[in-house]
């Protein structure tokens, strides 16, 4: 129950970072989340750091298609020449993903080490 807690306020942080702050701000806000919370045993919290932010950030990115009925979408899949827009979703929520797993990796990391 505590663990689910964590998620769901880290969610939010995520959230209003990425509406207030610049794009890059969930990579400070799990670093120091993970700097900050206790880790797991034998985790090193890669995989939470990615399924947060490649969930939060493929949330925002189909509210955001939806409010404008994919007409930046579709363009942007013309550009880059992929059939289909949602394929370019994936790809930027999988490295924000692991932008952010390493950002809480490094948090852990520097509190084991400290």
């Amino acid at each position: 129950m505590k663990n689910i807690v964590i998620y769901i306020i880290l969610t939010a942080l995520l959230i209003a970072g990425l509406f207030f702050l610049n794009w890059y701000s969930f990579a400070i806000i799990l670093f120091l989340a993970g700097m900050l919370l206790a880790p797991p045993k034998k985790s090193s919290g890669f995989l939470l750091g990615f399924l947060l932010v490649f969930v939060t950030w493929m949330a925002l990115y189909l509210i955001q298609d939806f409010r404008n009925d994919s007409v930046l979408s579709n363009k942007m899949a013309t550009l880059f020449y992929v059939n289909n827009p949602y394929i370019l979703f994936i790809i930027t929520s999988a490295i924000s993903g692991i932008i952010g797993g390493c950002s809480l990796m490094a948090g852990r990391t520097i509190r084991r080490i400290i």
